[in-house]
């Protein structure tokens, strides 16, 4: 299974990062910029794996049925549009709600062929993302409480951008909870992990 930690740090990065017309690879700096006027409602997608071992099944879960659009505009605090479900490589599913200039919110479901092999890539999961992070404003760490194993994201992006995320691996099936804010505060991690404890009670 493609790391599904990875991949919402992808998304998140190349959304916010690229919309902004910035690399990854530099700090942002709040007082050296002006805010956009909108975020960016889609994001490129991240090449498949040719690591066998990091491949994903095709999943039958659906990511707006996971987080209902009621549930999503409630953890952001405002109306938002109908899900939009996108196109993510490696079997991934992913669904799309947008607060019309203030917010972006992900959810971002993939399903590993078995239980072992989830476990199996874990370290490889949290390898990856610490690298794709290490160069970049967002704080990535552990979280206690949820599903088998669980990681948060947050920080402040700059051009008054803000992300937040959750990224939980339950059984054989990962997903993740992903929100860029413009000129508003995301959800906190304790929201997002009472979205995701729902969002687990739903899956199969």
């Amino acid at each position: 299974m493609r790391s599904i930690l990875v991949a919402g740090v992808v998304v998140t990065l190349a959304v916010s990062l690229a919309g902004c017309n910035h690399s990854k690879a530099k700090k942002v700096s709040t007082t050296q910029a002006t805010a956009p006027t909108t975020l960016p409602t889609s994001s490129p997608t991240a090449q498949p794996s040719t690591d066998d071992s990091g491949s994903g099944v095709p999943t039958t879960i659906d990511p707006c049925e996971l987080v209902s659009r009621q549930e999503a505009a409630t953890l952001l605090g405002v109306a938002v549009g109908a899900g939009v479900e996108d196109s993510v490589p490696n079997g991934m599913r992913s669904c799309t709600y947008t607060a019309a200039g203030q917010h972006v919110f992900k959810v971002i479901v993939v399903q590993a062929a078995t239980v072992e092999q989830a476990k199996a890539v874990k370290n490889d999961m949290r390898a990856e993302a610490e690298q794709a992070l290490q160069d970049t404003p967002l704080t990535f760490g552990p979280v206690a409480g949820v599903g088998d194993d669980a990681e948060s994201i947050h920080g402040a992006l700059g051009l008054g951008v803000s992300a937040s995320g959750l990224y939980v691996l339950d059984g054989k099936v990962g997903f993740a909870l992903v929100d860029l804010a413009l000129g508003s505060q995301p959800p906190t991690t304790a929201d997002l992990i009472d979205s995701a404890k729902t969002v687990i009670s739903r899956l199969p």
